[in-house]
């Protein structure tokens, strides 16, 4: 369970203010449930199979130019329903087509992408518990309005959370006050090469030190 802080992106989209790591972790397991019932069609359901799982909540139909940013993949005519950062971008693209972990840049998404295979891999894993056990997450949508302050209700949110990175919070704080639209293009041109001249750095260890050095 937990909250999902939203604000519509004026495309239709929706951009995640806060949630993006529970977006992530579902979307993965989504990816390896597939997987695995694409290997093992024995184990399909009605109602639940690799097709059905794949169509409603990983991909979207593509649009006209949907895909070109970062190099995603596109899957035919469909896309990842879910697009992250542009470091991640990619990887996660590549995950919704079904390409094995070995196959994935990000260690982060390759390495969780491969734990939840695992697990499903195992004798005696039951698709039809584990369909059951996601259905019984609870999800609180919150959009955020035009005049909300997207700062102060993300700090407020994860004030009883796991602790914002150093890198995290001057991110928050450098891009509060500019608009959605530029928010994106300063991230995108600034904030990805800034954390790209660190990377792998799990946790954001190395950027952390860099800014407090």
């Amino acid at each position: 369970s937990g909250t999902i802080l939203y604000e519509p992106d004026g495309s239709g989209a929706m951009s995640i203010v806060d949630g993006q790591q529970r977006m992530t972790t579902v979307t993965l397991m989504l990816a390896a449930l597939r997987n695995h019932l694409r290997s093992h069609p024995e184990h399909a359901r009605e109602g639940l199979d690799a097709e059905t799982v794949d169509s409603t909540y990983l991909t979207v139909a593509n649009a006209e130019d949907a895909g070109e940013a970062a190099g995603a993949d596109v899957i035919g005519q469909l896309r990842p329903k879910l697009a992250l950062s542009r470091l991640d971008e990619a990887s996660m693209a590549k995950a919704v087509a079904g390409a094995s972990p070995d196959g994935i840049p990000s260690h982060n998404i390759s390495h969780n992408l491969a734990y939840f295979q695992s697990l499903m891999d195992q004798d005696g894993f039951d698709s039809a518990l584990f369909w059951r056990g996601l259905q019984n997450l609870n999800v609180v949508m919150a959009q955020m309005g035009p005049e909300d302050d997207a700062q102060a209700v993300f700090e407020s949110l994860n004030s009883k959370g796991l602790k914002l990175n150093i890198g995290d919070m001057v991110r928050n704080y450098l891009l509060a006050s500019e608009s959605h639209d530029e928010q994106a293009r300063l991230y995108v041109e600034y904030w990805t090469v800034i954390e790209g001249v660190f990377d792998p750095d799990p946790g954001s260890l190395k950027l952390d030190t860099m800014i407090k050095a």
